[in-house]
């Protein structure tokens, strides 16, 4: 096989140093050369990992005699059919893309003979190869060498793929039963009311348990890291090369559009190289997430009621359990959908600056229509969102209902209003100015009907739409009806986008408020202890005790509403935030390329100033809920902590670790919403209006 591949591959270097000045030839030549060293990359890979290799095949096979319960059996059988599934639904893609690849040398025979021309259509060859003869004269040959390598490749990299889709669902597997074990064990601490019925009872039984679940989160580790040292070296070839050919066959689709059999050859090629990423970038994210779990199954039972000694098992398995295992290529780049997100991010880029230069001369109309069909857009996905996640919704607002009817102090109480009122000003502002500017821009088409009446010219100005849309008549014959529709249908996006909004912000600000109430019983509790001169009574430290035990069930309250939040906004704001990114972008454009007429920098410049405010507003409360959760670490540290008594320091401690890692709202897990992406997005959209604007 390797003979094969080596028999394409050095005739293909060899064409790129004799194409000479050609660059659309070796555009074409470097896409087919990249996709074979990638093969070979992976080649090396599996012969130089041969052992490593065999040991993880080894470890499944004493995972799946070690872990013998009817629970575990199920979720090891339930990831490897998952894991099946997904793997065949890839190699039928991977292999009917190259089918397709190869069936686009037989357009021009099939088409001499449906629809023949004065002369024969060229020949397509598979790949730009140099075998130093006549390609005329010996075609056949060459095609024929071209069909029996094409598929060697495929294979290659389905069976390199599909081993490493295998290892990296297992690992979540193993960790998903560590973390179930865990959970487990924290329902059962939900009955144990005092340690000391756990002595009399179970003690043997809840150490076992621990030191059982303690063990499996340790084979689980070592199975990760195995498989990352396996694959690192190999990943950060193939990443490199994958970038490369996407940008390039991306480039090679979008300029031969006009030839349909050279843009369905390429095409294919970059989707199934943007597929080929995702595949291998997806499971390195479940893998982080799934090595994670533990962290918050540990903190979600009563730990507090265990013995000392298990709670210290606890609190290791916690610290590791923080820290996510990942697959990393090189070492440096973590394989996860924001990695992958940043690459086609990077590629695309490329490719996108060099068509927009070759449609110039339609550019003007296709930025004039982007901005409203952007806005539309924006206001459908808010609307599908809030279809989508009734009930979410319900469970949100009936949890606030309940923290507000809980029996609360008055400092608590004084908290919550105080929020709620601040966050009341703050949405009623934002209200008032997202109507404001949609009066605006309705204003818009108003100033030439003005500045007529006004300054009269020898002819009338021209009429502004609001929306450049398609009725199929006569625009200028129906001004006033097309005018009346878009006056009417208007204020619906706007009103669409408060509601969302201004309901967004409310659930943020109450999180806020439960974690800022934590952090404050938690002071408070630290405050007490500064104030006790001569030592801590029994009913004292009772006292302490119990006080921590309700900061610690308020505080996973509060990150169950936090993770519920997330669960609700995060695959509507990954939408949000690109369509926000394209219409800041072109509107920004059409501001700066309008300044000589004030009706459209008065349009475009308050839509432009609108998509902005839109966006902080949905990032800023992000960055205060971060902002909070990650107090309650501080306010744990202050004061004299280290003289609570040593049960009660524990349970301190893992408040303190927990609190370590901030809640966070994500746009699709790709994207996280806080001011520092805000101004990312805002810097981002900059750069893409500028190079539009050098283009003028």
């Amino acid at each position: 096989m390797s003979f094969l591949i080596c028999s394409i591959l050095i005739p293909e270097i060899l064409r790129v140093f004799t194409v000479g000045g050609n660059m659309n030839l070796l555009v074409e030549c470097i896409s087919t050369l990249l996709l074979h060293l990638l093969v070979m990359v992976k080649m090396i890979n599996c012969i130089s990992n041969l052992e490593t290799e065999k040991e993880l095949l080894m470890q499944i096979e004493s995972h799946r005699k070690f872990y013998s319960s009817a629970p575990e059996v199920k979720v090891l059988n339930s990831y490897a059919n998952r894991s099946r599934t997904i793997t065949h639904v890839y190699i039928y893609y991977i292999y009917a893309t190259t089918v397709m690849y190869m069936g686009t040398p037989m357009v021009p025979k099939i088409l001499d003979s449906i629809l023949p021309l004065n002369e024969s259509r060229p020949t397509i060859f598979l790949y730009e190869a140099e075998y130093f003869v006549d390609r005329s004269a010996y075609k056949t040959w060459i095609l024929l060498h071209s069909y029996v390598v094409t598929p060697l490749p495929a294979t290659v990299v389905v069976a390199f793929d599909s081993l490493y889709f295998h290892l990296a669902e297992h690992a979540c597997s193993l960790f998903l039963i560590a973390s179930k074990r865990m959970e487990r064990l924290a329902q059962d601490m939900e009955f144990w009311k005092s340690s000391d019925q756990i002595i009399s009872a179970k003690r043997d039984d809840v150490g076992d348990a621990v030191v059982l679940c303690i063990m499996q989160h340790m084979k689980a580790l070592k199975f990760a890291d195995l498989l990352r040292t396996a694959y690192t070296k190999a990943l950060f070839f193939i990443l490199g090369i994958n970038m490369l050919a996407m940008s390039i066959t991306g480039f090679q689709t979008i300029t031969k559009l006009d030839e349909p059999s050279e843009a369905i050859r390429f095409g294919c090629y970059t989707i199934a190289q943007l597929i080929h990423l995702y595949f291998l970038s997806w499971p390195g994210q479940r893998l982080m997430d799934h090595s994670q779990r533990i962290h918050s199954a540990a903190y979600q039972g009563c730990w507090y009621n265990i013995p000392v000694h298990l709670q210290k098992l606890l609190i290791l398995t916690m610290l590791r359990g923080s820290k996510p295992s990942v697959l990393t290529a090189g070492g440096f780049y973590v394989m996860s959908l924001q990695s992958f997100s940043l690459v086609l991010k990077t590629s695309a880029s490329y490719f996108t600056i060099i068509k927009l230069i070759t449609v110039r001369d339609d550019l003007q109309k296709i930025i004039a229509c982007v901005p409203i069909l952007a806005l539309h857009s924006l206001t459908i996905t808010k609307m599908l969102n809030c279809l989508f996640s009734i009930e979410q919704n319900k469970l949100l607002l009936l949890e606030i209902q309940e923290d507000w009817q809980r029996n609360l102090s008055p400092g608590d109480v004084e908290i919550l209003e105080k929020n709620a009122n601040q966050n009341r000003v703050i949405t009623h502002t934002y209200i008032y100015y997202i109507y404001a500017t949609t009066l605006m821009y309705l204003m818009g088409p108003m100033v030439p009907k003005v500045m007529d009446v006004l300054v009269p010219l020898n002819e009338s100005r021209p009429a502004l739409e609001i929306y450049q849309t398609e009725y199929f008549v006569d625009p200028e014959k129906n001004e006033i009806p097309i005018l009346i529709h878009a006056y009417v249908i208007t204020p619906f996006p706007s009103t669409i986008i408060v509601a969302f909004d201004a309901l967004y912000c409310n659930y943020v600000n109450h999180a806020c408020s439960m974690f800022e109430i934590v952090g404050k019983r938690l002071e408070a509790i630290i405050n007490d202890i500064d104030e006790i001169e001569h030592g801590l009574t029994p009913i004292s430290e009772k006292s302490i005790h119990n006080s921590l035990k309700e900061c610690i069930k308020q505080h996973r309250k509060s990150l169950q509403f936090a993770h519920l939040l997330r669960m609700t906004y995060s695959k509507c704001f990954l939408s949000i935030v690109i369509i926000n990114t394209v219409a800041l972008s072109i509107t920004g454009y059409q501001v700066v390329a309008n300044l000589g007429e004030t009706s459209e920098i008065l349009r475009y410049g308050t839509f432009s100033i609108g998509q902005i405010v839109h966006l902080f507003f949905l990032s800023r409360p992000a960055q205060k809920l971060m902002d909070q959760s990650s107090r309650i670490h501080w306010s744990a540290y202050q004061g004299c902590w280290y003289r609570i008594p040593i049960r009660s320091k524990k349970m301190l401690i893992l408040i303190m670790i927990r609190s370590g890692k901030p809640s966070i709202l994500t746009a699709g897990k790709l994207y996280v919403m806080s001011s520092q992406s805000f101004a990312r997005v805002v810097k981002t959209s900059m750069s893409y209006f500028t190079v539009l604007l050098s283009m003028r």
